[in-house]
């Protein structure tokens, strides 16, 4: 998959993360990238080509509250990981039985995939892309937002991802950039964010999971959430696997990382792969 190679794409947190990051980002009211970013990940349990990690963690440490990423890119446990066998129903009305892994995916307060924003006196779960439930400190739902429930308030929520795209064609159709839902720089602002957490990995250094722990215990937001990452590990059957971890500052105003590690990480942000050359034609043809 071209998603696991760093020339091609940055992994399941870019991939399907930058999605994720981008209404985080709008429930925090932040409008420029964060002043710091520390990120924890491996490629565990994988006996494959992919460079990117499949397991990440990573804080963008904004003032107001921290924006907080976790991948799991493992199902919920062992069991999960090993093939079963499955009755599977053909359209004849027959049953075949296929083999294939499970793969159950691990959640977190219900959550597969989506935002969960911790208030208060509560949160709000984001499940998806069109509807949201505010709870209580206890967990109880107190409200629905979302197509579902009838309370869209506008024609991008109404439709959901082809909303979405058919906002963007018509803009396109009439060249007006105004008339995105989702200006340009909204996105960029995102995906920064993405490849700020990618970088800070790519700049790190390896060591046990027992050291990675006493390296980040300062930064209480990124311990208690690769704890939760390392118990996930151990229930894979992964609990002895190595981790990689990198911290960096930047500048929010030019999106250029400074301290330490700057010139490293600014030539990782900008650098180009060695491409294959032109195609070339042999003069004579055997």
């Amino acid at each position: 998959d071209w998603h696991w190679f760093w020339n091609y794409g940055g992994g399941d947190i870019l991939n399907q993360g930058v999605h994720e990051v981008d209404v985080a980002r709008w429930f925090l009211g932040e409008d420029a990238l964060a002043p710091a970013v520390a990120t924890v990940g491996a490629r565990i349990g994988l006996d494959d080509a992919g460079e990117t990690p499949n397991t990440v963690v990573t804080v963008h440490a904004y003032a107001a509250a921290p924006l907080i990423m976790e991948v799991r890119g493992l199902p919920k446990n062992a069991s999960e990981m090993k093939l079963q066998n499955f009755e599977v129903k053909q359209k004849d009305g027959t049953t075949k039985t296929e083999s294939r892994i499970p793969w159950g995916m691990e959640t977190y307060k219900g959550l597969g995939i989506g935002i969960i924003i911790e208030c208060e006196n509560g949160s709000i779960h984001i499940p998806d892309y069109v509807s949201a439930t505010v709870r209580d400190k206890d967990g109880k739902v107190i409200q629905r937002y979302g197509k579902s429930t009838g309370t869209a308030t506008n024609l991008a929520v109404a439709g959901g991802e082809e909303g979405h795209l058919a906002n963007w064609i018509e803009a396109i159709r009439n060249a007006k950039s105004n008339d995105l839902h989702a200006p340009v720089r909204e996105c960029d602002l995102s995906t920064s964010l993405v490849h700020a957490s990618n970088v800070a990995y790519r700049v790190g250094s390896e060591h046990s999971q027992g050291e990675i722990a006493d390296i980040i215990k300062a930064n209480s937001t990124l311990a208690e959430a690769t704890a939760r990452a390392t118990e996930h590990l151990a229930r894979c059957g992964f609990g002895e696997a190595k981790l990689r971890t990198g911290a960096l500052t930047l500048d929010p105003s030019t999106q250029l990382f400074t301290g330490a590690l700057a010139d490293k990480a600014n030539n990782d942000l900008i650098a180009k792969r060695e491409g294959r050359g032109a195609f070339r034609i042999r003069k004579y043809v055997a």
